[in-house]
């Protein structure tokens, strides 16, 4: 086998903003598909591609200065527990204060609603903690996600393992 069959990706995450979804993509393996909160209108959300640059289990919240700017009653910081809003996992991006996250407003995924990050369900983000290393790729896109082939036929273009919520508007590129 060759060295650079050796090096690509095993995993790889699409995130659909369209579609409000999560794609986890794994070598031999049919594409797992779930529910995200993305950015609240006004909010850039960052696009193209990244990794995942660190992984965080029980992670310290330290809110943005724009996010103290916005709310000057946040605090420097909270703690792991019931009331971070990171949840238990954070998968921490290539894109400066950009996560893959849990939450704790569970009824929050599914919308636009965060403050730039992606906020999954609690038992998402844990599944997809222990799933992908460091250094995993990561897309994000304005559209639909579309993956390649797998053992010869299309892959769907969007999994139904759990449906997102219906958009709470419409989608504007």
């Amino acid at each position: 086998m060759a060295a650079a069959d050796e090096n690509a990706p095993r995993q790889r995450i699409v995130i659909s903003l369209a579609e409000r979804r999560l794609h986890l993509l794994e070598d031999g393996r049919p594409p797992r598909s779930f529910p995200v909160a993305i950015g609240r209108p006004g909010v850039a959300i960052p696009q193209g591609d990244s990794r995942v640059v660190r992984k965080r289990r029980n992670p310290t919240w330290h809110p943005t200065a724009n996010q103290r700017r916005e709310r000057p009653s946040l605090p420097t910081a909270v703690p792991p527990g019931p009331s971070n809003p990171l949840g238990r996992f954070a998968l921490d991006l290539g894109w400066t204060a950009i996560a893959i996250h849990g939450t704790n407003e569970p009824d929050s995924v599914g919308r636009r609603v965060s403050g730039g990050c992606f906020r999954m369900l609690p038992a998402d983000i844990a599944t997809l903690f222990e799933a992908v290393p460091v250094g995993t790729p990561v897309r994000v896109v304005a559209g639909p996600a579309s993956f390649p082939p797998q053992n010869g036929r299309p892959a769907p273009s969007g999994s139904a393992d759990r449906p997102a919520r219906p958009p709470a508007g419409s989608w504007t590129r």
